[in-house]
């Protein structure tokens, strides 16, 4: 298929998805965090989620995961 713009493009594309309202589809961000062990990065993590504090958290073996959505100019971002 060839189209004569990206606005063309972008309207008759296949595989576009459906558009839903942003406050009914929250954009996803993934957010990797990597460091040497021992260095906080689960803390760090925790206390941004949370807004809480473990001094005894446990050692991460593998991955964590967590999630958090927030609202910046009027969209809702999942991260």
């Amino acid at each position: 298929l060839q189209y004569k713009n990206k606005q063309e493009f972008r309207l008759k594309n296949p595989l576009r998805q459906p558009t839903t309202p942003m406050s009914e589809n929250p954009n996803i961000i993934k957010v990797v965090i990597l460091g040497s062990s021992g260095v906080g990065k689960s803390s760090l993590l925790f206390r941004y989620v949370t807004n809480g504090w473990d001094a005894n958290i446990q050692a991460t073996l593998g991955a964590a995961f967590m999630d958090k959505s927030v609202q910046h100019k009027g969209r809702t971002l999942k991260l």
